[in-house]
């Protein structure tokens, strides 16, 4: 469900604010699938955005902690046997809002401009929870859910544990926060030098306050 929001409509209709790129500028399905550190920046005019993100995951630490953590989420809590129980409960904790106050559909205000209103059913809400598919129809929803929700962490699971398969599980030197950085010692004697000024500057204005204050 992601960027959707549900809500409800007459007739136990449900639809959701589409909040996600057209498909002009969207990203492309089987990357989003398949590529499990840069489908974020396969949508064209998106450098930009991710400059930051880009610049760290060209750090090898930092990439081989990103690696270390994709592994084990993907194993550990990215997986059909450990989300099932937890959509179900989900859907069995909402499914009786779902059709409630239906004129709240009628009252909605969104700042998307250039989006589309999906509409779903109630049985397409039972449908897409494990593998079953939502039809498209052109006129009342965008066709980009072909999985079902279980059948999508199924998919995503397996693509990310395949490209970790190589990643030792065993090691975890670089997802351990109990690691310690080395820095140069020029670096350190600076830091050093700087720290002290602060401190300095601290109790002086600590000293000063306590002095206005009492």
């Amino acid at each position: 469900m992601g960027d959707e929001e549900f809500l409800p409509l007459p007739n136990n209709v449900i639809y959701t604010v589409h909040a996600k790129c057209n498909e002009t500028g969207s990203i492309d399905k089987e990357i989003a699938l398949n590529d499990c550190i840069t489908w974020a920046t396969t949508k064209p005019d998106t450098d930009d955005e991710h400059y930051f993100t880009n610049n760290l995951m060209k750090h090898p630490q930092i990439k081989n902690r990103y690696d270390t953590i994709l592994a084990k989420i993907s194993r550990e809590t990215f997986a059909v046997d450990k989300v099932k129980a937890f959509i179900h409960a989900v859907a069995d904790l909402i499914r009786e809002d779902i059709p409630w106050n239906t004129e709240s559909s009628y009252d909605l205000v969104t700042g998307y401009t250039n989006g589309m209103v999906n509409h779903f059913t109630l049985e397409d809400f039972e449908t897409n929870l494990d593998y079953g598919h939502v039809d498209f129809n052109s006129t009342i929803n965008v066709n980009d859910a072909p999985y079902g929700l279980l059948e999508w962490v199924e998919k995503r699971g397996n693509s990310c544990r395949s490209y970790t398969a190589k990643v030792n599980l065993n090691d975890d030197k670089y997802i351990s926060d109990d690691y310690e950085v080395e820095a140069p010692s020029s670096v350190s004697s600076a830091f050093s030098y700087v720290f002290s000024i602060k401190i300095t500057l601290f109790l002086v204005i600590f000293q000063f306050i306590f002095y206005v204050l009492f």
